[in-house]
C-alpha cells in the first residue's frame, strides 16, 4: 500500500517544512480533489491532504470499502506515516466528520496519537439521539429506492442526483458510503476516550437541523460552533470556503491570513 500513497492521500501543494498536516475526509460519494485544492488558500505552515476512499478519483477502479474497519485501518496507517511525528489535524464534512471521529479514536487507542485539532461539519455527533434517529441501513434497497432516499435527505449534489448516467457511475461508491453509516459507533465517549484538543463544528444555516452541541462531549478542550450561510454543501460556495480556510489557518497557526 505504501507505493500507492498518492492515490490514498492527495496533496496538491506539498510543503515538506510545514508545521502541521491537515487530513480532510470526504462526504458520502465525495473524493479528495475538493480538499486538496485548499492548499492554495492556506499558508506554507500547513500541508493539506485530501483523503480518497476506494471507488472514486484515483481509486476509481478499486472496490469501495465494505467495512468501516478496513477503511480506518488503511487511512490511519497512512495518516500516521504521512504525519511522521509532526502535529496533525483532522477535518471532515457529513460522513467525513463521522469518519474523522472514528479515525481519531483508532489513532488514540492503537498508536497513542491525538490530533492537535478536530474540525467537523454538516452532521450530528455520532452518539447523539438525532443521528441515531436519522441513520438508515440501506442494505437491500433497490437502486430506485436508494436514489429516492438520496433525494429525500438532500445530502448529495444535485448535479449528480439529477443525471442518470452520473448516478449510475457514482452509485456503487455512494451506496458503499451509506452502508458505512450504521457501522459507526453510537456509544458516547468514555472519559478515557475523550480528546483534549479543540473541536470546532461548522454547519450551513439552511441545512437540516443537526445536534452540533453533542460534539462537545468528545473533548475536554475548547469547543465552538460556527454557522455559515447555505445548505448542506455550504462549504462549496467560494466565499464560505475562504472563510473556512481562514478559520483553519487561525486555529492551526494562531494568526489569521
Amino acid at each position: 500500500m505504501a507505493d500507492n500513497r498518492s492515490r490514498y492521500l492527495a496533496c496538491r501543494y506539498p510543503r515538506p517544512d510545514a508545521n502541521v498536516k491537515l487530513f480532510c475526509f470526504p462526504w458520502a460519494g465525495g473524493g479528495a480533489n475538493f480538499y486538496s485544492n485548499w492548499g492554495k488558500y492556506l499558508p506554507d505552515t500547513i500541508e493539506v491532504h485530501g483523503v480518497c476512499l476506494a471507488g472514486r478519483e484515483g481509486r476509481f477502479n478499486e472496490t469501495p470499502y465494505g467495512t468501516l474497519e478496513k477503511l480506518l485501518d488503511d487511512m490511519t496507517v497512512l495518516i500516521k506515516e504521512r504525519s511522521n511525528g509532526k502535529p496533525f489535524a483532522l477535518w471532515g464534512h457529513s460522513l467525513g466528520a463521522l469518519l474523522v471521529y472514528e479515525a481519531a479514536c483508532l489513532l488514540k487507542k492503537r498508536d497513542g496519537l491525538e490530533p492537535t485539532h478536530i474540525f467537523v461539519s454538516g452532521t450530528s455527533a455520532p452518539h447523539s439521539e438525532k443521528r441515531k434517529q436519522t441513520t438508515i441501513n440501506v442494505k437491500g434497497y433497490t437502486d430506485e429506492e436508494f436514489i429516492g432516499l438520496l433525494k429525500h435527505f438532500g445530502g448529495t449534489p444535485a448535479d449528480i442526483i439529477e443525471d442518470r448516467e452520473l448516478v449510475a457511475l457514482f452509485l456503487p461508491s455512494l451506496r458503499a458510503d451509506y452502508e458505512l453509516l450504521p457501522q459507526i459507533s453510537t456509544e458516547p465517549p468514555s472519559k478515557q476516550g475523550m480528546f483534549s484538543c479543540p473541536v470546532d463544528v461548522f454547519d450551513g444555516k439552511d441545512d437540516a437541523e443537526h445536534d452540533l452541541q453533542a460534539w462537545n462531549d468528545i473533548t475536554t478542550g475548547l469547543f465552538s460552533i460556527t454557522m455559515l450561510n447555505g445548505g448542506h454543501f455550504y462549504l462549496k460556495e467560494e466565499a464560505n470556503m475562504k472563510k473556512l480556510c481562514n478559520y483553519v489557518t487561525n486555529a492551526l497557526t494562531g494568526c489569521p491570513m
